[in-house]
């Protein structure tokens, strides 16, 4: 679930298979109950992105 603070919107790249991109608008958006660790992105399309575990 995501949790932040003000609007957001999320899109999910679900072709990529070690990641799963999340392109987020707002900046106190955080990721609880879920099986991906999420961190800030270092590109300019995807300001987060969810690594999935495991990999």
């Amino acid at each position: 679930m995501l949790q932040g603070a003000g609007s957001f919107i999320v899109n999910v790249d679900s072709s990529a298979s070690d990641r799963v991109v999340v392109f987020v608008t707002g900046d106190n958006v955080g990721i609880n109950g879920s099986p991906f660790d999420i961190f800030r992105a270092p590109t300019l399309q995807a300001r987060y992105v969810m690594r999935k575990e495991g990999v």
